[in-house]
C-alpha cells in the first residue's frame, strides 16, 4: 500500500502522503494493532505465558509515546486533512 502512494514506509522517515483508504479507512494505526494482536494471539496459540503481558506492555507504549508523537508529525505535515481524518477515523478499532 504505501509504494502504491509512493511514500516512504520506513521508521523515522517523512511521509509524503496522508494514507486514508484500505485499512486505514478503518483504523489510524492498523499496523501497530495488528502487531499487537499478533502478539496477544500468538501467546494463547503457543502457550507463551509471558507474551500476554509483554502484548499489553507494547499496547501501552505506543498508545502513550509513540502514537501521540506521530499524530502531532502528522497534524503538522497534513494539517486540516489529518484532521479531518482523525475526526472521522478511530486511532485503535
Amino acid at each position: 500500500m504505501f509504494k502504491n502512494h509512493f511514500t516512504p514506509h520506513a521508521p523515522f522517515s517523512t511521509p509524503t502522503v496522508l494514507i486514508d483508504s484500505g485499512v486505514f479507512a478503518m483504523s489510524r494505526n492498523p499496523v501497530y494493532l495488528a502487531l499487537v494482536l499478533s502478539q496477544f494471539g500468538l501467546g494463547f496459540v503457543l502457550d507463551m505465558v509471558w507474551l500476554l503481558p509483554s502484548a499489553l506492555i507494547l499496547w501501552i507504549t505506543l498508545y502513550y509515546l509513540i502514537v501521540p508523537d506521530e499524530e502531532k508529525i502528522l497534524e503538522s505535515l497534513f494539517k486540516e486533512r489529518y484532521t479531518h481524518y482523525k475526526q472521522h477515523t478511530r486511532r485503535w478499532f
